[in-house]
């Protein structure tokens, strides 16, 4: 069974983050993978502003931006860390 996650709810979860400032679709498949590149306001000063967000009919994850500058980059990490 299909479930998407609204990307934005990964994040909100999360005491780091104080703020969304945007969302930006970096990549989808219809149905199956979606990244997203959010720019958040961070809860504490050594998080980053830019946070990948991964959803789909995949287990949901984020990942900073430091470590992967395209999305290409950010399903790659995604993909090892799995």
């Amino acid at each position: 069974m299909l479930h998407v996650w609204k990307p934005e709810n990964i994040l909100i979860f999360y005491d780091w983050v104080s703020d969304i400032k945007g969302e930006y679709l970096g990549y989808g498949a219809d149905g199956i993978i979606y990244i997203f590149l959010f720019e958040i306001v961070p809860g504490r000063p050594e998080v980053d502003p830019w946070i990948w967000v991964i959803v789909g009919d995949v287990p949901p994850t984020y990942l900073p931006a430091v470590d992967a500058k395209t999305p290409y980059e950010a399903l790659d990490g995604y993909i090892g860390a799995m």
